[in-house]
């Protein structure tokens, strides 16, 4: 900590002067011991009762006031020594590190930058230290679920895919945020046609209008979601197949999202009587009308259209 804004930074924090100060027993909290900070637990073994500290390097005990001041383990301490509170909903079952609160710090700005509120994320699940999970905050499963990894010292977005490549990998590093939410796979065995089976790790905005995926972000009018301008620019881009055939937004709503290799799929749906799919080509960065339908031997399939109104005419539900 930087001793010249001590006094300033730890008004936020509990200092502790006599027992009654301390935080509940057994409960973790972030805690101050010469100067440095750690996930602190005041314990009471039998009659005596002290800090159990424990940092990236060990764990050590300590009499009750050699720890100075405490705070919510909701916390974190930035780069100028000054406390903070985390925007993103941290779940209460981890046992964290203060290594994790920095990579929280880290992801926070990542987001800022890229235009996504941090209030609007939780962490989901971290599968293996140093790997983070996240989703929004929506009654809409996996609307925007993406992925953190520690590289090289460094917190970078990434995603898998459904095949490994020549090496046997499946994970690599995206350039942004929104890469890590568009081109996250979903695995073989969760895919049914026509898409029934979506699970957490896909974008999935199902009943939601196609109108509300293009709304002004500072438009805050009932059923609309919350998106950036970066994701309405996606949207843009796939509802502008439609416009350019002269075909009305009204009614036509996202039935499902789903992934395959290199693919997006997006099936739209207009009151239950016509559907068609809009096919995403990450590698390609293009869109394009599709549809399905029973082909010549007989098995239900995709198949190119090359309009959007060939695509809505020959879908077989």
């Amino acid at each position: 900590m930087n001793k010249e804004t001590d006094r300033f930074n730890l008004e936020k924090w509990n200092r502790i002067t006599e027992l009654k100060d301390c935080p509940p027993f057994n409960k973790e909290v972030l805690a101050i011991h010469d100067d440095h900070i750690y996930i602190g637990t005041l314990i009471k073994p039998g009659n005596q009762q002290f800090w159990q500290l424990e940092n990236d390097y060990g764990i050590e005990w300590v009499d009750v006031y050699d720890v100075d001041f405490w705070a919510e383990k909701g916390s974190y301490v930035d780069r100028e020594g000054e406390l903070n509170f985390t925007k993103i909903l941290l779940p209460t079952n981890y046992s964290f590190s203060i290594q994790f609160y920095n990579h929280m710090w880290e992801i926070e700005l990542m987001m800022e930058r890229e235009g996504f509120d941090p209030n609007e994320f939780r962490l989901v699940e971290v599968p293996i230290p140093g790997v983070y999970c996240f989703d929004r905050i929506t009654s809409h499963l996996g609307i925007d679920y993406f992925v953190m990894e520690e590289r090289a010292g460094k917190v970078v977005p990434t995603y898998l895919t459904y095949e490994a490549n020549e090496n046997g990998q499946n994970c690599f590093e995206a350039d942004s945020i929104l890469k890590s939410m568009i081109l996250n796979a979903i695995w073989a065995d969760q895919i049914a046609f026509p898409f029934k089976i979506i699970t957490s790790n896909s974008v999935f905005l199902k009943d939601v209008r196609l109108l509300d995926l293009i709304h002004k972000a500072n438009e805050k009018k009932e059923g609309k979601i919350s998106l950036t301008e970066s994701q309405q620019s996606f949207n843009k881009r796939l509802i502008s197949l439609l416009e350019r055939e002269g075909i009305l937004l009204d009614g036509w709503c996202i039935d499902e999202i789903a992934y395959l290799k290199e693919e997006i799929h997006h099936v739209l749906s207009k009151e239950k009587k016509e559907n068609l799919i809009i096919k995403y080509d990450t590698k390609k960065d293009a869109f394009s009308p599709a549809y399905f339908a029973v082909n010549s031997r007989g098995d239900y399939a995709l198949h190119q259209a090359t309009s959007v109104k060939e695509a809505i005419n020959k879908y077989q539900a």
